[in-house]
């Protein structure tokens, strides 16, 4: 057999035993001790992974994003308003709204009622978004791009100064939010 190289992955929350795996040769779900490629015939290579609180997949790809549920495929790209660019970083908040940030974009966040996108017009001064985390705050979402970190709290998007001098601390690729509330960039 062939190496799998592993880009994500996600332990689905309804069913204990089931992985989805997005790797370079695809989608891949590991259940039951057994390894099976999935979505192959749409989805060309996948790069972000979050489950909604009803065991939805939203899915990041090169090309838009896709949400998919026991009976309902849905590709969301320029065609219906939302962008081919890749999908970089998906996260899930407090009150089940899911929010994909882009490669050029800026951010769409999703909710039962549709969408809202938020790029430069909205204060988001860098549409590249590499990830997206709850803040300190309850009311925070924290958003790393690659000119720096922005926080959207009351409908309102912020740049956060970082104090250094250095220009790499104004790329944020990673954001992490442990278990004792600390944030690493």
């Amino acid at each position: 057999g062939s190496n799998l190289i592993i880009a994500a992955f996600l332990v689905d929350r309804q069913k204990a035993d089931k992985i989805w795996l997005l790797t370079t040769d695809g989608i891949f779900i590991a259940e039951k001790g057994q390894l099976s490629r999935v979505y192959a015939d749409i989805i060309k290579k996948g790069t972000a992974i979050a489950q909604d609180a009803r065991g939805n997949i939203w899915l990041g790809s090169n090309k838009g994003a896709w949400y998919l549920s026991k009976n309902l495929q849905i590709h969301f790209n320029a065609k219906n308003g939302f962008t081919d660019n890749e999908v970089k970083h998906i996260f899930k908040d407090a009150e089940n709204n899911i929010w994909l940030g882009t490669d050029g974009s800026g951010i769409f966040k999703f909710n039962s009622g549709g969408y809202v996108s938020y790029d430069e017009s909205q204060g988001l001064q860098n549409s590249i978004v590499m990830s997206i985390i709850n803040g300190p705050d309850p009311d925070e979402i924290w958003m790393g791009t690659y000119d720096g970190l922005f926080v959207h709290k009351n409908d309102q998007i912020k740049r956060l100064v970082i104090p250094s001098d250095n220009e790499d601390t104004r790329r944020i690729n990673f954001l992490l939010k442990d278990s004792q509330g600390s944030i690493w960039i």
